[in-house]
């Protein structure tokens, strides 16, 4: 065989593994856009059904129509959380910081701690930007302070430091209004932990970033207003909840923007 025909086929054998290589990464981009988008709508149901039982069944008057339209709307539910956790472990690497932590907030809701723990440190190893970075920290931490089998009321404290010192020395106004949101949202655990004196001091940081922000700035007000009726409500009830790790649609808006630069 000639010098001129071996080269030739060795030409032509690469040329078919460098086609069959983009051809296999082609469908393997397409496969997980398909399934980063089924991973979305999987999501969003789940967050609709937390609605619509809070929503639209509890005020079901009778009590027999009522427990059936829950039984099918948790039944729905779960095969969504399997379905999510499919989806996520045949996706891998391309998932957002805000689907991983939507997801152990589910699975906190479930009590299936195990796996809610799992899916809020992936959360946080996710996280691209310093505020999602800053939301995955205060998740864990609140994750912390629940009064479940896992608390730990300390290592809760510890997650809300972490998430203070990412945004240290915020220097503009929307970061201090995430910082603000930070100590609030800490301050709120301690005080339903009963730990008063340790609530007011966050309150007053909470405040003190709250009132840092220009007085045209639109979250400011807003703000101060949201944390006085939210401190008054802890204080006089104790079924009072605790706030969520994300405090506004400004916030819920920026997770949702960093989870579409996963798309591949």
């Amino acid at each position: 065989m000639s010098d001129e025909l071996i080269a030739g086929l060795g030409g032509a054998l690469l040329g078919a593994v460098i086609a069959g290589v983009f051809a296999w990464l082609l469908h393997r981009s397409e496969q997980v856009s398909a399934n980063k988008l089924e991973l979305r709508s999987t999501i969003s149901k789940l967050i609709d059904y937390r609605d619509e039982l809070s929503g639209r069944i509890m005020q079901i008057a009778d009590l027999q129509p009522r427990e059936a339209a829950t039984r099918s709307l948790l039944s729905k539910r779960m095969i969504e959380m399997e379905n999510a956790a499919a989806l996520m472990q045949r996706i891998g690497e391309q998932i957002s910081s805000a689907e991983y932590l939507t997801l152990a907030n589910k699975y906190m809701l479930d009590s299936d701690f195990t796996a809610a723990q799992k899916y809020y440190e992936r959360g946080l190893g996710a996280a691209r930007s310093d505020l999602t970075k800053v939301y995955a920290l205060r998740s864990i931490a609140t994750y912390y302070f629940s009064p479940e089998p896992q608390q730990n009321i300390n290592k809760g404290r510890g997650y809300f430091e972490k998430a203070a010192e990412v945004l240290s020395a915020p220097k503009d106004d929307y970061s201090r209004y995430s910082q603000g949101y930070t100590y609030e949202c800490w301050g709120s655990y301690e005080m339903v932990s009963g730990f008063r004196k340790l609530a007011d001091d966050k309150f007053d940081q909470a405040k003190g970033y709250y009132q840092s922000m220009a007085s045209t700035y639109p979250l400011r007000q807003q703000a101060l207003d949201s944390m006085g009726v939210h401190i008054s409500a802890l204080a006089g009830e104790d079924s009072a909840a605790p706030p969520s790790p994300v405090k506004s649609p400004v916030q819920i808006d920026h997770l949702l923007q960093e989870g579409r630069k996963t798309a591949p």
